[in-house]
């Protein structure tokens, strides 16, 4: 039996008899030798590194045939193989709409930025600091604006001036004199001051006549109605004609307008008028009354009806139901029409400080009048308080 040891670590590898000649390798180190028929061993020459080959063939010079054969073995050991070309990929639908959306967004937000540069924010207060208005509609604030710039540049006469007035009398005015006597003065509550103007509109027949003036309620809570009684006097003091009015809702702190309407008293013989307000409902302290500034309000004439909107405020620190808009309209003079009811735009609750919209329609032909007759209004908001 033929054996055969490997020339590096000495290893002994039986062999058949017909292996006398073949290359074998070493079950130990590994290494790869060929056995003879002598049984001499010799180590198989292993294959030269690919540096080392490049040193030589860079040292020495080399005939084409063995030149060929590096060349080949260089390209076969340390060449990369050649690198496929990529396949190229379909793009996605979704890009064009991504990109779309984009400049959509881009093209909003350019928008946006004109509009609230173009248009700033607009509020308006009057001067106890309540807001009349509050938007980006610039026209609509300016004419808010001058109404409260002509309203400031008006000057109500005082009572001094109206006392010291009296020596004159102006076209349609009373002539001047001096007041009742006091034995003669009406009684009254003194939280509501009644001041009655001099001026007296004529009316109807000879004789009689409309007083006009103003209600003030000092009282810190609403007030459902008032009762206005204006006394007339002559030269000598004595009372020529005692008409009254009631009113219905004044807000505290209000000044409100009334008109009087006395009959056969020519206006001659009047010297002097006083008035006088008294409460007898007293308002229950849920119910409130706001007054609702005619600067935020809309008066137009629709085929032959009046029509006033704007927006209602609660100002009060809770919140109301069974909200109501009454609307007082009068003639120039300061003369009362007709007080009409008007409507909420939605449901008649409103939480504190929430706005909504009124609506007011009037048809003064129902009173004898015409729509260019009215040019005065006074709207008020009456709700309950929740509890």
């Amino acid at each position: 039996m033929l054996s055969a040891t490997c020339p590096k670590c000495g290893w002994t590898i039986s062999l058949d008899e017909t292996a006398r000649i073949a290359k074998l390798r070493c079950g130990r180190c590994g290494s790869v030798f060929v056995s003879t028929a002598e049984g001499v061993t010799e180590a198989a020459p292993e294959p030269p590194p690919v540096a080392a080959i490049a040193e030589e063939a860079a040292a020495a010079p080399l005939v084409a045939e063995e030149s060929a054969e590096l060349d080949e073995l260089v390209s076969v050991a340390g060449t990369p193989a050649p690198i496929s070309p990529r396949r190229r990929t379909r793009a996605s639908p979704w890009v064009p709409v991504m990109l779309l959306c984009g400049l959509l967004a881009v093209g909003a937000t350019a928008c946006g930025l004109w509009y609230y540069r173009t248009y700033p924010y607009q509020e308006v207060r009057d001067r106890t600091g309540r807001v009349l208005y509050r938007g980006r509609d610039q026209e609509r604030a300016d004419q808010i604006r001058g109404r409260l710039r002509q309203a400031s540049g008006r000057q109500r006469p005082t009572a001094a001036a109206d006392a010291a007035g009296r020596g004159v009398a102006a076209p349609g005015d009373v002539a001047g004199g001096e007041a009742g006597p006091a034995s003669a003065r009406l009684d009254g509550d003194e939280n509501i001051s009644v001041a009655p103007e001099r001026r007296v509109v004529p009316a109807g027949p000879e004789g009689s006549g409309y007083v006009t003036g103003t209600v003030v309620n000092a009282y810190r809570h609403g007030l459902k109605s008032v009762e206005v009684v204006v006394a007339l006097y002559d030269a000598v003091g004595r009372r020529l004609a005692e008409p009254g009015v009631t009113l219905r809702w004044i807000p505290a702190g209000a000044t409100m307008p009334f008109s009087v309407h006395f009959e056969k008293v020519k206006t001659d013989r009047i010297d002097s008028i006083e008035g006088a307000g008294m409460s007898p409902v007293r308002i229950d302290p849920r119910d409130v009354c706001l007054e609702i500034d005619p600067l935020v309000c809309r008066k137009r004439v629709v085929g032959n009806r009046l029509v006033v909107t704007g927006e209602a405020r609660n100002d009060t620190e809770g919140n109301l139901m069974n909200v109501e808009i009454f609307c007082d309209f009068l003639t120039r003079e300061g003369v009362f029409v007709a007080s009409v009811k008007g409507n909420l735009d939605e449901a008649a609750t409103l939480k504190s400080n929430e706005s909504r919209g009124f609506r007011v329609e009037f048809d003064p032909a129902g009173a004898a009048r015409q729509a260019g007759d009215i040019t005065r209004f006074v709207v008020r908001l009456v709700g309950t308080k929740l509890p």
